[in-house]
């Protein structure tokens, strides 16, 4: 997963705060459920089990943060009057799929999320 701020980040506005090698902890997500709109559930940060968690502030517009789409992560709390706004681009292998729209980059094609069995 690539993130993008598209406006100054600061620890007023929030942002994003990561947990240091936990992109080997698969077990954190494995009874989580999808949620209907396709997100896991939120995991309490507790389950982290000491990782660092690093804060991602101060970025700024177009910097890039780059995490494997396993390691934990989460949305800090905008305490300010400002809109925090970014991008966030998921890439995978022919071989994953997606519970989401996303653009076939080889076909240029836009592929809709398999309908549910």
């Amino acid at each position: 997963m690539v993130w993008v701020p598209l406006v100054p980040i600061d620890l007023a506005c929030g942002g994003m705060a990561a947990y240091a090698q936990t992109h080997h902890a698969p077990e954190m997500v494995a009874e989580r459920k999808n949620a209907a709109d396709g997100w896991l559930a939120p995991i309490d940060s507790g389950a982290a089990d000491g990782a660092q968690r690093v804060v991602l502030a101060p970025l700024e517009p177009g910097d890039v943060v780059i995490m494997g789409k396993r390691t934990m992560h989460e949305s800090m709390a905008n305490s300010s009057d400002r809109m925090r706004l970014s991008c966030d681009f998921r890439f995978f292998g022919e071989q994953s799929h997606s519970t989401k729209h996303y653009l076939d980059i080889a076909a240029n094609t836009v592929v809709a999320p398999a309908a549910a069995q």
